[in-house]
């Protein structure tokens, strides 16, 4: 099930204690909330439900506009989940999916947050770039291998 708004939020448009009641009654269904459907305190509270993933769409936007409160938020819900509970989202067709990935991949945290979180290492990128969303979905990645230069792009293809 996902979580998320057509537009812009007022704080607390989700109701966070809601989502938390229905995954913590249907604990086998997979909740899936957008990076800006509450506020980030709210949704690292989520964290503790394992049935709970983030889709990183508006908070990947938001690196470029209010670069230190949206890397903030990213590591402290990579902190909270884990890579492997949070997945890319493109925002296509409003924005274009290379732009994000591309950010994605090169992104460093600013200097006011240097020290405060761990830098994104190739793990953590192709978890957020594919890895999580197919392994919730249940797609097998086992046929595809790293292609020459893959781990500089963190990028897969097939075998």
């Amino acid at each position: 099930m996902r979580v998320r708004s057509a537009g812009p939020l007022p704080a607390g448009a989700v109701d966070v204690a809601e989502v938390a009641a229905l995954a913590t009654a249907l604990p086998r269904i997979r909740f899936v909330v957008g990076a800006a459907c509450a506020p980030t305190a709210s949704l690292v509270r989520l964290a503790r439900l394992p049935n709970v993933h983030v889709l990183l769409t508006d908070l990947l936007i938001a690196l470029r506009r209010h670069r230190v409160p949206a890397a903030e938020a990213l590591g402290e819900l990579l902190a909270a989940y884990g890579p492997d509970r949070l997945m890319f989202g493109s925002g296509y067709p409003l924005v274009r999916p290379a732009r994000l990935i591309r950010d994605l991949m090169t992104f460093r945290y600013p200097e006011e947050l240097r020290g405060r979180f761990p830098e994104l290492d190739d793990d953590v990128r192709a978890a957020l770039l594919g890895g999580t969303a197919a392994r919730l979905h249940g797609i097998d990645l086992g046929c595809a291998t790293r292609s020459p230069g893959a781990r500089r792009r963190g990028m897969l293809s097939p075998a």
